[in-house]
């Protein structure tokens, strides 16, 4: 067990970042009469396993997430990179055996979810840079308390790479969920072709934006945003928008935009959108 980021052995004051490295059993090669010694070795093997897939974190003060008081005292048992207990102290089963690290004077909470990201937008490297600079920018997200990030827009195969790559408990960085090449067209048959390049790539979203720039640019018409919000639900991916003005995001709800990111403006506060024809819609503000 390594609770830190990289290969330290000491606790980061920043963060505590729970990461199981896997003992993977070797063969052994044995003949008819070493039957017993091989109940042995796979015996020991067995509890080796079951030592590191353990951890246990006690004296926390606790921060839920439910929107209830701390909870001081608390214990946290961690089994195969999951939580399979959590409360005060006195109401957890400790198991034997695995790793016991006392936390006491620190404060554990759910990691946070940045909505709405541009992971690598400042990089100026491609290819194996880019795809370095991307798990670094990712582990500054991750010593910030940020463990997923729905980065909207500009990735491409190293990004999708990444995404992958992260469904393992010794991940050392924030999970990346990615939007591939902004969808941009002046007419529904250019803007569909980005679409399908996006779901070649197996992007998790749509992204499009209605926006003219405070007049400086053209905006993407309706009929346009309405055939990409279309074939991007016939392909299953939703489809998220930027945009600026209100009527642009009242259109888009109609229209089925699942997510919308306006800037926040004072039109915007005062008014509350609600999806005409579907009465949902998950809200994100641009970052």
């Amino acid at each position: 067990m390594d609770p830190t980021f990289g290969n330290s052995n000491r606790l980061s004051p920043d963060a505590c970042h729970i990461a199981i490295r896997w003992l993977v059993p070797q063969q052994v090669s044995i003949d008819c009469c070493g039957n017993a010694r091989k109940v042995t070795e796979q015996a020991k093997r067995q509890r080796a396993y079951q030592a590191a897939s353990l951890t246990v974190f006690s004296g926390v003060r606790l921060i839920d997430g439910t929107g209830g008081s701390p909870i001081e005292d608390a214990t946290i048992v961690v089994r195969d990179g999951r939580i399979e207990s959590i409360g005060r102290a006195e109401s957890v089963a400790v198991p034997r055996g695995g790793n016991h690290l006392n936390l006491i004077g620190r404060t554990v909470l759910p990691g946070f979810i940045n909505a709405h990201g541009h992971v690598g937008a400042t990089s100026q490297v491609d290819g194996a840079a880019l795809g370095r600079a991307l798990v670094n920018e990712l582990r500054l997200y991750a010593r910030y308390g940020i463990t997923t990030v729905n980065s909207l827009g500009g990735e491409g195969a190293e990004a999708v790479a990444l995404r992958e790559a992260q469904n393992s408990s010794a991940l050392n960085r924030a999970r990346i969920y990615v939007a591939g090449t902004v969808v941009t067209g002046d007419t529904p048959e250019e803007a569909l072709r980005v679409v399908d390049q996006n779901a070649r790539l197996e992007v998790d979203f749509i992204k499009i934006r209605v926006d003219d720039n405070l007049g400086s640019t053209n905006k993407m018409a309706p009929r346009v945003y309405r055939a990409v919000i279309e074939g991007a639900h016939e392909r299953h991916l939703r489809v998220a928008s930027h945009l600026f003005y209100l009527e642009d995001a009242k259109g888009l709800l109609r229209a089925g935009a699942d997510l919308v990111a306006p800037p926040v403006n004072e039109e915007f506060a005062r008014v509350r959108v609600r999806n005409a024809t579907r009465k949902r819609c998950e809200w994100h503000y641009g970052t």
